[in-house]
């Protein structure tokens, strides 16, 4: 992981950084044959952006914990994260 400059997080205003998230070699938002994608991380574990996807906590940029079963997450967003936590209906 790397500092992504002297940019601030948008939500609180911590500097940022920057490291790679796999994506779905189905992801139609990425090129083709893309395996990995640069994403900014903001390192304050209380920033609304670490709590914005519903049952999900983001620990890193590749790196989520359930909020039901505590499970760390990582890998494709579509494929491992979100699959993952489909699979709790309360969430």
């Amino acid at each position: 992981m790397r500092a992504a400059g002297d940019r601030p997080c948008d939500d609180c205003g911590t500097p940022l950084e920057t490291g790679l998230e796999p994506v779905s070699p189905d992801d139609e938002d990425c090129e083709p044959g893309r395996t990995h994608i640069s994403v900014d991380w903001c390192p304050d574990p209380d920033c609304p952006s670490n709590h914005a996807l519903r049952g999900l906590t983001r620990l890193g940029p590749n790196l989520y914990v359930c909020a039901v079963c505590a499970a760390e997450l990582s890998g494709p967003m579509r494929t491992v994260v979100f699959d993952h936590r489909r699979s709790h209906t309360r969430v």
